[in-house]
């Protein structure tokens, strides 16, 4: 599979990877960080962005909600975007619209009518929501 030479660190340890790289981009003068994950990626932004690490903004693609946990009380103040397909099983559109409140009351969902967890035949849809909402 692939050909990373990491190792997966059970979601702590990628969350400390994001935390250093938010950490070092703040120490070369960096003062603007946005953070934007898919999937996995989602969960592990969410997390970081839940605590008091400084970002500006948080975007998720597919937010594995049906999968992995994302913590009861979690709160995303600098959560503006969340997009799902509205056949990914992975990330339920109910479910997340059942979250968002919670998270952030003010982002904005979008919903891709028929796409699945990984986009296929709707990359440009996926394209022109991020676009339009950044």
């Amino acid at each position: 599979m692939g050909s990373s030479g990491g190792s997966y660190g059970d979601g702590i340890g990628e969350q400390e990877d994001v935390l250093a790289a938010v950490h070092f981009l703040r120490e070369t003068g960096l003062d603007h960080i946005d953070l934007a994950g898919y999937s996995f990626g989602a969960w592990v932004n969410a997390h970081i962005a839940s605590t008091a690490v400084a970002v500006n903004t948080l975007i998720m693609v597919s937010p594995p909600v049906a999968f992995m946990a994302f913590d009861a009380g979690l709160s995303l103040p600098k959560l503006e975007l969340v997009a799902s397909g509205s056949e990914d099983d992975i990330a339920p559109a109910d479910q997340i619209r059942s979250l968002l409140p919670g998270w952030n009351p003010d982002a904005v969902f979008e919903e891709i009518q028929g796409a699945d967890h990984f986009y296929f035949g709707f990359f440009k849809e996926l394209e022109t929501v991020l676009a339009e909402n950044l």
